[in-house]
């Protein structure tokens, strides 16, 4: 049953308590009872379950009608409530499967009242209720999110669709499917126990990764008993061994625990099954490694952390979930959570059973309540006697009918693109051990999931193979926590034995009579690996007469779709894309026949592979295959940009932002922009324009001249340590000429490796296209763009193609394109503002315009500082404006102390200003008047190179190198002249373009103004030295 309760809830702050709303089978409610909703008189809302008070984290209004819908699965004994606008999942207080009465009562002495009751059978709705309880975190109201609604057609977007589980199958003619079990390393076992502290066997129970900042797998695995050789008096203890192939392990004596006898080991926590995970998001360095698992010390279901995966600290405050023994997890970077699988001991099926739960975590501090996920069913008790059968010569106890049944032990998991995939342990009682607990054999089997609640279990046959008895994994298979992706390879470590769960040796090291059980002598368990070839796990087959696969309706983001596939001999499968009612896609003949063995066959319609007319479509996939195994489709995006996620969200809801911008002399503020901002302060206003409602701060970390490995080296200090939430990295034009492509891209992926463990998001970006020269050539900075994006697309960070930006434009307007450069590589302002404009884009997904900011204000800080001060004042002018500058600033500033030495331009080429500008900064001034003569300025239409070259150069060398030392100010030939014909016009325009985009504070003559020369002079001054 799912039954739906909708009601209308009044309650008044007077009184002591508060209604009790209850839903129960039979008639005494507290033996029960499925929920019960408790809000005090204060709007608390709380429930009851598992015998404790949770308190959901939210108030209802009081002295108000308020709504509440509560969604209950007796199934699954699961509710959603929500109460206005609190909405939390629980589970039910006991496991009652059938409602029958909801009891209105009350607690204390409140005043309330109910209204429009209803009560209805919603059964549709069960699995969206299940469904969505992993995306549910009780404690934490901001992370509710609404039920999932419209499944069809299915989603694929550009993920690889396994055929594990029957999801995406709408007919199957003539094709069967198949369980690939792994490949069995030829090299196993590839670790034992060897060392005096490991006791007489060595399990997985752990796991594995493998680091890539390191370059190194790393095992935590259990020995046993480690108090062998009076090591250790806690016997659950977990060591680490390393690898740097996976298969030949070394157990570094880095040991953390301290030994009884003082020797050295390599044993790092009292942990039983240490589930052990880099989590290189968090920003705490302390907490790198993150693991959970149940310990003695204390006892429970806890949480751990470590800067360095062996020395370890408790990070919970209580147990996470209730039960004991095994429990594995592991981070979900799909659905961005920690998932972890708590074994639990609830009836089911008659028997107390060893089964398990799911629970998940958005911040590894709080935990959602457990939903039992893993269960068992007829066909997995009618199976028993079967998986008995395979080991029956090496079992110690006879069967007991009575007893037999099917159980869980534990949970490996692989988190493929469109699915989980789990590989469970399945233990098969068959009658209680000779010493306690139960006798049975474990074999691994392959579970499927989309959802983390909802497992398939479709064959229910090992996909680890049993070894022959006399092999050393003959039973009794564990796995690590997760399997790995090892390049085109799945791999999945495992643990056997050549005994089973209930055989003496497990117990006690003699019986009664003293003879021992044969611990390491005739018994032992060590550590195997197993791989399959990528996603190869399930295969739908068709045979030599043909057969024929077609999906349901399912829905892409992709530009060309790939199948993996073996296709044998004589084979071939043939792809053909339908409309939702079966009929042929337009545009889209039947494929060319595919053949041969391919992880990745590229699928041609009339020799192409472009299907993104396809895309956004409700389309279905017909298969016609024969003598072929089909493992997975998947429509890929040959440019499937990463997005942001967390920094768009706090830019529009207003939130502090803080943005770090590394980079070279581009990035930094340099005379190319005037000397007093760069395109990170234009990122800034960019961003604000886009989400008027964002509070941003961006920080400028560029340095000229610098790579890749000078950005590497300050990125703590100019970089981390101001705790950004979003880094944007710019380096490529210094890397180009001397550092080695392999090098700048391992560079990059060492930066965004530590802004995520830090918490910041990352955009990488492509630099600014540049004038073609020997030592820049335009082919070299084209493949370092690509290198860029190369990284992004291996790290799954968004780029901001910039030098795509620049080239566009390019295309459209050479000279506009040009007059972004203030030399060979260097933007002025007017192509900062272009890059600001695309990063922000890159960003916020919003198109801003910053053409219109003007200079920065006020013009000239030095000079009123100075006359406010009472010092002298150095100005540098161009004639004639050398003549009326003092006067000028005297008429505003009587008082004044004005030193004006004059730079000549009469009788000057446009070359000699030049050369004469580059004396500027040998004796810097406090101000600087630029005015070049309107005879040596060009058109606007068609400036020469030559002119436009040195016009940039002439205000480049007025200006400090770096951040502006003085002030400068350029003045515009139509100051001398009131009257401007149209060949006037255009050279007026060219000048102010160019020293708009040098972000320089222009002086010119307004329209139709008549006054001297002197007078605007004047007045300009005044009003940016008195604002009157």
């Amino acid at each position: 049953q799912t039954v739906r309760f909708r009601f209308d809830l009044y309650v008044t702050p007077e009184g002591s308590g508060g209604p009790d709303i209850q839903t129960f089978s039979g008639d005494d409610p507290q033996a029960s009872r499925a929920f019960n909703l408790l809000v005090d008189r204060e709007g608390t809302v709380q429930y009851y379950s598992g015998g404790t008070q949770h308190p959901v984290g939210g108030k209802m209004p009081v002295a108000a009608w308020v709504p509440v819908e509560i969604l209950a699965d007796y199934h699954r004994q699961v509710f959603r409530a929500r109460v206005g606008e609190v909405s939390f999942i629980g589970r039910f207080d006991t496991n009652i499967d059938e409602f029958t009465q909801i009891y209105f009562g009350k607690f204390g002495a409140p005043t309330y009242y109910y209204d429009n009751v209803v009560v209805e059978l919603v059964p549709e709705l069960a699995k969206e209720l299940a469904g969505a309880v992993a995306s549910f975190v009780s404690t934490e109201a901001d992370l509710l999110r609404p039920l999932e609604k419209g499944v069809s057609p299915f989603d694929v977007g550009t993920s690889a669709q396994l055929f594990v589980d029957r999801v995406l199958v709408r007919d199957a003619e003539r094709v069967w499917f198949t369980q690939h079990p792994g490949r069995k390393h030829p090299k196993n076992p590839v670790l034992k126990p060897d060392q005096p502290w490991e006791g007489w066997r060595t399990e997985i129970f752990g796991n594995v990764l493998f680091d890539e900042e390191e370059k190194l797998f790393k095992m935590w695995y259990l020995p046993e008993p480690a108090g062998d050789g009076g090591y250790f008096d806690d016997p659950n203890v977990t060591c680490y061994a390393v690898s740097r192939d996976g298969v030949a392990w070394e157990k570094p004596l880095v040991g953390t625990l301290k030994a009884k006898n003082g020797k050295p080991h390599n044993a790092v926590a009292h942990i039983h099954q240490a589930s052990v995970w880099k989590d290189p998001r968090d920003p705490e360095a302390a907490r790198r490694y993150k693991c959970i698992g149940w310990s003695s010390q204390p006892p429970g279901y806890n949480t751990f952390v470590s800067p360095d995966g062996l020395n370890w600290t408790k990070f919970c405050q209580e147990p996470i979930a209730p039960g004991g023994d095994v429990m594995t997890g592991f981070w979900d970077a799909g659905r961005e959570l920690y998932v972890a699988f708590p074994k639990i001991y609830p009836v089911e099926r008659g028997h107390n059973r060893r089964l398990f739960a799911t629970i998940v975590s958005k911040d590894f501090v709080h935990w959602t309540q457990p939903v039992l996920s893993f269960t068992v069913d007829l066909r997995d008790d009618a199976g028993s006697l079967a998986r008995i059968e395979q080991v029956r010569p090496i079992l110690d106890r006879p069967d007991d009918p009575r007893l037999m049944r099917t159980e869980y032990y534990g949970i490996g998991a692989y988190p493929a693109e469109s699915c989980t995939l789990a590989f469970p342990w399945i233990l098969t009682v068959n009658n209680n051990a000779r010493w306690g607990n139960h006798e049975g054999p474990e074999e691994i089997q392959l579970a499927v999931s989309r959802d983390l609640i909802h497992w398939e279990r479709p064959f229910r046959t090992p996909i680890i193979g049993i070894g022959e008895l006399d092999r050393w994994d003959a039973s009794y298979h564990t796995t690590a926590a997760t399997a790995l992706r090892v390049k085109d390879e799945i791999w999945l470590y495992y643990s056997g034995a050549n005994y089973t769960h209930g055989s003496p040796p497990v117990y006690r090291t003699a019986f009664e009579d003293g003879r021992p059980t044969g611990r390491k002598t005739r018994y032992s368990a060590a550590i195997g690996l197993v791989t399959w070839p990528l996603d190869r796990f399930v295969s739908a087959d068709a045979g030599s007469d043909g057969g024929v696969l077609t999906t349901v309706p399912v829905r892409h983001r992709g530009d060309r779709l790939e199948i993996n596939a073996a296709v044998k001999p004589g084979g071939q499968i043939v792809v053909e894309l339908l409309d939702a009612a079966g009929r042929p896609l337009e545009g889209f003949p039947p494929s060319e026949p595919l053949a041969g063995d391919d992880l990745r066959h590229a699928v041609r319609f009339a020799g192409q592979t472009d299907v993104s007319a396809s895309r956004g479509q409700s389309i279905r996939l017909r298969f016609q295959m024969k003598n072929a195994e089909l493992y997975s489709f998947a429509f890929r995006g040959d440019h499937r940009p990463a997005a942001l996620r967390k920094t768009p969200e706090k830019l529009k809801a207003g939130q502090p932002v803080k943005v770090v911008c590394l980079g070279d002399s581009v990035t930094g503020i340099y005379y190319h922009t005037g000397g007093r901002r760069a395109y990170p302060e234009m990122l800034g206003l960019a961003l604000k324009t886009a989400c008027p409602k964002a509070e941003v701060t961006v920080v400028n970390a560029g340095i000229s001249g610098n790579s890749t490995i000078d950005g590497l080296n300050r990125l703590q200090k100019d970089v981390l340590d101001h705790k950004p939430d979003l880094v944007t990295i710019m380096f490529g034009l210094n890397d180009m000429v001397r550092v080695p492509k392999p090098d700048f891209q391992v560079n990059l992926g060492q930066m965004i490796q530590r802004c995520r463990r830090a918490g910041a998001e990352v955009v990488l970006c492509t630099p600014n296209s540049v004038i073609d020269t020997s030592g820049r050539p335009i082919p070299r900075l084209v493949e370092f763009c690509g290198a860029i994006k190369d990284v992004a697309q291996d790290h799954q960070v968004p780029v901001s193609d910039i030098y795509a930006a620049y080239e566009s434009l390019r295309a459209r307007d050479p000279l506009a394109w040009r007059l972004l450069l203030s030399d060979e590589i260097h933007p002025n302002m007017d192509g900062h503002k272009l890059n600001a404009e695309t990063l922000c884009r890159s960003i916020t997904g919003q198109e801003v315009s910053l053409k219109s900011a003007g200079p920065p204000q006020p013009a000239l800080p030095k000079t009123l500082a100075l006359v406010k001060a009472g010092q002298p004042v150095r100005v540098l002018a161009m004639a004639p404006y050398d003549q009326w500058i003092g006067p000028a600033l005297a008429a505003v500033f009587p008082s004044a102390k004005i030193e004006v030495k004059s730079w000549p331009t009469a009788g000057q080429t446009l070359a000699q200003i030049e050369e004469a500008a580059k004396a500027v900064r040998n004796a810097p001034p406090d101000l600087v008047l630029v005015a070049v003569p309107a005879a040596m300025t060009p058109p606007a239409q068609s400036p020469p190179e030559e002119a436009i070259r040195s016009h940039s150069w002439i205000l480049n060398w007025s200006l400090s190198f770096g951040l502006q030392e003085w002030d400068a100010v350029a003045i515009a030939p139509s100051v001398l002249t009131p009257g401007l014909n149209p060949q006037e016009k255009s050279c007026d325009q060219f000048a102010r373009r160019m020293i708009f985009a040098q972000d320089l504070n222009l002086i010119s003559r307004p329209d139709g103004d008549p006054s001297s020369p002197q007078q605007i002079l004047e007045t300009w001054f005044r009003t940016q030295l008195t604002g009157k």
